[in-house]
């Protein structure tokens, strides 16, 4: 795997005493790569990631594992309770120009074998890869659709089911359990169904979201 080197200046170091990244986010920036690079390297902006995929394939590091990229939003992210995951996480974004279909294959492989690359190196759950819009509900809507969440899992990157199961517990404690913040349930019910359930995104917690849900959280529970 070939990895341009194109450093940012917008980091600062993880949590003192921190683990090892347990997080992993996928972004998409709806941008040409050109300005990407450029908005993710100005101080100004004071934005990063650590990670960069265009999509002919080629990757491109920002910011070292070792430190704290700056993607998730300070403050305004929370996954399973952490709301400072910029400390706890690895970011990659994903170039994705305005009018485009979808993302090439190209750039798909990329990304599966950076990311076989991370989770070879950091204990990170399948549970805790998940989308900006996952740990940003009603903030953020990237990965922008369609995104492959289901291929990716079976190659070994991320949670997915395909079935569905008679709910035995209300949306509420099923999207916490999963490690959504549900302090707007709707949205948060939402970034749900974009992630698993993107046939049926209507922030309703409906007969079809509850029992996919309960199949997810039955995976957890295993």
């Amino acid at each position: 795997m070939e990895i341009t080197e194109y450093p940012s200046p917008n980091y600062n170091q993880r949590q003192t005493n921190q683990t090892p990244p347990d997080i992993l986010v996928i972004h998409t920036m709806n941008m040409e790569l050109s300005e990407a690079l450029e908005l993710l390297t100005s101080p100004a902006r004071e934005i990063s990631s650590h990670y960069v995929i265009a999509t002919d394939g080629t990757i491109y590091r920002l910011v070292s594992e070792d430190c704290r990229a700056w993607h998730c939003g300070t403050g305004k992210s929370k996954w399973r309770g952490k709301d400072d995951l910029n400390s706890f996480s690895l970011g990659i974004e994903l170039i994705r120009p305005v009018n485009s279909s979808g993302y090439p294959k190209e750039q798909i492989d990329a990304l599966t074998e950076l990311a076989r690359s991370i989770l070879s190196r950091f204990p990170i759950p399948a549970r805790n890869i998940v989308g900006h819009s996952d740990i940003a509900p009603g903030r953020k809507t990237d990965p922008i659709f369609p995104f492959p969440w289901k291929d990716l899992a079976l190659k070994g990157i991320g949670l997915w089911t395909d079935d569905f199961t008679p709910a035995a517990q209300n949306a509420e404690s099923m999207l916490e359990a999963i490690g959504y913040d549900i302090k707007d349930l709707s949205a948060a019910i939402t970034a749900f169904q974009m992630h698993f359930l993107p046939e049926n995104v209507n922030g309703k917690a409906d007969d079809l979201t509850l029992k996919r849900l309960s199949a997810l959280t039955r995976i957890l529970d295993n």
